[in-house]
């Protein structure tokens, strides 16, 4: 099955099972409760398609997966966060290394609970008896090489998550390639609308749209095009000042450059109980101190794992840059 075909699949999953759904209340970020659809797990799965599953993957290789896997490992941060929020954590024997490390990840304390493995090492990988295992795009040639040794398909991801819309067709694949149709889709329907509030939000936002700097300032790196806060920032009708500036991708950038740009706004990331330090560390930059975004305590400080997320948490970035742009009328 293609990507197009198992895409149209999943869509008519989804469908057939909108009669069943029911709804849930959450309230995160400063939003009120939101209804959020879920679809049920029993109504999905009947319908799912059964294994063997033969999908393509974004190297254009084409693999069959011939039964519900069990024993999955993965080497892509973004892929560990989206697969242990779908899957039963017992299917997971290991992670990329950097799901493991907390500066970067929101699953290392789960990771850690569960004992779970690194996937670094290709011999422990193998070790392991996987029967699926996900290789990010980046994956190590070599260590891609030892790994084929092994019995298991692997499927290669474009793990490099650029938009939100891309984000949701990647937990539904995701879904679809596990066995867990059910819950990758209401995974995605969630997140799906509680992007959809925080653009509702920006949307009902008077004034002038701000202008608005995503600076990793542990790396002095900041986000132009071909990002998702890219795509975020953008969605929510407000300027990424780095792709005002011509910046794609990741690019390091001065202070001195920033206070050329100066940003209304500066999103950044911290470790947990570090977001003061960070805040006073931004502010005595001689060049990011003179900026309207310092001047006017115009700084928003994530957690670094929501920060510089790709995986579904990414959406918590969404929604306090939502609340942070757009208030309530006082």
């Amino acid at each position: 099955m293609t990507v197009k075909m198992w895409v149209a699949a999943a869509t008519v999953v989804a469908a057939t099972a909108a009669a069943s759904a029911w709804v849930a209340a959450v309230t995160v970020n400063g939003f009120d409760s939101a209804e959020v659809p879920t679809y049920a797990p029993s109504q999905l799965a009947a319908r799912a398609a059964p294994f063997p599953r033969t999908v393509t993957d974004d190297r254009g290789h084409q693999i069959t997966i011939a039964a519900r896997p069990k024993r999955i490992v993965s080497n892509s941060i973004t892929l560990d966060g989206l697969l242990l929020a779908i899957l039963d954590e017992d299917r997971i024997a290991a992670v990329s290394r950097y799901s493991l490390d907390r500066r970067y990840s929101d699953v290392a304390e789960t990771a850690t609970r569960l004992g779970l493995h690194s996937s670094e090492s290709a011999e422990v990988t193998l070790s392991l008896l996987p029967d699926l295992i996900f290789a990010g795009l980046h994956a190590r040639a070599e260590w891609l090489d030892l790994v084929r040794h092994g019995n298991a398909p692997i499927y290669c991801v474009g793990d490099t998550v650029l938009t939100m819309s891309g984000l949701s067709e990647l937990i539904r694949r995701l879904g679809y390639i596990t066995g867990e149709d059910a819950r990758a889709e209401e995974l995605a329907a969630s997140t799906e609308l509680r992007f959809q509030h925080a653009l509702d939000r920006a949307a009902a936002a008077t004034g002038p749209r701000p202008r608005v700097l995503g600076y990793d300032r542990s790396l002095s790196y900041s986000y132009g095009t071909e990002t998702i806060f890219h795509d975020i920032v953008s969605a929510l009708g407000a300027t990424n000042v780095g792709a005002e500036q011509g910046l794609v991708s990741y690019h390091r950038v001065s202070g001195e450059q920033i206070a050329r740009w100066n940003p209304d706004w500066i999103v950044t990331g911290a470790l947990p109980g570090d977001g003061s330090s960070d805040q006073r560390t931004l502010f005595r930059d001689p060049g990011i101190a003179v900026t309207n975004a310092v001047r006017n305590g115009r700084i928003v400080v994530l957690p670094r794992h929501i920060f510089l997320s790709t995986s579904h948490r990414v959406i918590d970035l969404a929604e306090r840059l939502a609340v942070a742009l757009f208030p309530d009328p006082a």
